[in-house]
Parts: structure tokens; sequence; C-alpha cells
């Protein structure tokens, strides 16, 4: 997992990284999944490609890349929760498409 430094020790961080990185380190990565947490779109911390990607652009607000694509724009809390689910298991193709289709697109909740 990489991580910046975030709205904590940085000005143009957006939300608390390092609180998110470190919750997502306490889940088990079955899947061997790379992600990469930023604060901002500037990708300080790493600027290649992971699995999966939380870029911070509004407060508390993530949009979440799956390699170099958008799938979609969620709250924090719900961002955390679909990248917990990709540690333990990956949805089939058909399944992401349907996530990013009903639970990202517009914001839903």
């Amino acid at each position: 997992m990489i991580a910046c430094s975030g709205s904590t020790g940085c000005a143009s961080g957006l939300t608390d990284v390092q609180a998110d990185a470190q919750h997502l380190a306490q889940i088990p990565n079955r899947t061997q999944t790379t992600i990469h947490l930023s604060g901002c779109d500037k990708f300080c911390a790493h600027r290649g490609t992971t699995d999966l990607t939380l870029v911070a652009i509004a407060p508390d607000t993530y949009e979440v890349r799956r390699g170099r694509d958008v799938v979609g724009v969620k709250p924090r809390g719900a961002a955390l929760d679909w990248t917990q689910t990709q540690l333990i298991q990956r949805p089939a193709p058909d399944n992401l498409r349907q996530w990013a289709v009903t639970g990202m697109a517009g914001g839903k909740v």
C-alpha cells in the first residue's frame, strides 16, 4: 500500500489519507491487490499505476480507479468499504460494471 501524508501533513491534501491507509492495512489482502491512496491529484507519493487508486477530489470524497480506469466517485466511507471488499475478493467484470453503474454513478450511497 502506498499513501501520501494527506490532509494531516500537506496543504494540498483533501482528506486524512493516513487514517484511511491505516484502516485498510488492517484488512487481510487476500487478492494481493496493490493500493495507492492520494490526498490530491498531484500523486506525489506514487506516479505509477496500481490495481486500485483512491484519489481525494474533494474533502472526504474519493475518485476510485482500477488501474488507469476511473470506476466512480464515492464518499470517503463508502469508497473505503468498497476497497475493503476488493482486498478480500474481487468481483467478476460484470459485477464491477454493475457496481459502477448503480453504486458509484451519481454519488449514490
